[in-house]
């Protein structure tokens, strides 16, 4: 099992983003930015749902489909369904990934879109765009303070400062917590701290950059019982 390193921004990612042919025609969904861009800065963790749970590639397309009994994964044509292999999947497979500070999803799939994923109606097949992977989904419940962003909401500038800095402020709080359990002295976390602000306060402008490296200067003045008290939770 992997754990928090505070050496290395690890970031989960759907794997079809690295160019692993894992999707349901056989191909992938690669993408170039962060192949090539974000790979020089974060540590990916690959992981493709549906490759996971036993589908193979090339295989049937699934969908969500909103049934009486709420919603479910199934088949285009209904002729088998995963609901319940992925939920067993998503909660056991996140349950492991707490070291993680960020997360790359592929939008618009039924197991790891992040927003605007098509549902179909059971009883009479139209659909809307309104809802969520089913693994997105429950790792958004299970780390709901963890950065997650689509591919496709990259290329635009400001959520994709957005999704960095936030990646950035979640490692620094992880290396934090980690350097406080080895040792009890607030001194030796400033440096830290100090150093991912101003590393993300080069690569964007968000006010929030600035409020972290404000609300550090502050936690700074507090007693060592109150941060030893914080990081416990």
């Amino acid at each position: 099992m992997s754990q928090f390193n505070p050496d290395s921004i690890q970031i989960g990612i759907s794997a079809c983003l690295l160019g692993e042919k894992v999707r349901y025609d056989g191909g992938h969904k690669a993408s170039q930015y962060c192949m090539q861009e974000l790979s020089q800065v974060f540590s990916y963790v690959p992981v493709c749902p549906e490759m996971a749970i036993g589908l193979s590639t090339p295989r049937p397309t699934i969908r969500l489909v909103q049934e009486e009994s709420g919603m479910r994964l199934l088949a285009s044509d209904k002729s088998f369904d995963v609901t319940d292999a992925m939920q067993a999947f998503s909660e056991k497979r996140i349950s492991t990934l707490d070291y993680l500070s960020g997360y790359i999803v592929c939008a618009k799939s039924p197991s790891c879109g992040m927003e605007r994923v098509r549902v179909y109606d059971g009883r009479t097949g139209y659909s809307r765009k309104s809802g969520v992977g089913l693994y997105t989904a429950n790792l958004q419940r299970i780390y709901p303070y963890l950065p997650v962003e689509e591919d496709g909401r990259l290329h635009d500038l400001v959520l994709k400062e957005n999704f960095i800095t936030r990646v950035f402020a979640n490692h620094a709080w992880k290396t934090l917590k980690h350097e406080a359990s080895r040792a009890n002295r607030w001194s030796l976390f400033i440096p830290v701290i100090n150093s991912y602000c101003w590393r993300i306060i080069r690569h964007t402008t968000v006010n929030w950059a600035v409020m972290l490296r404000t609300s550090v200067m502050i936690l700074n003045k507090t007693q060592s019982s109150t941060i030893n008290c914080l990081c416990k939770h």
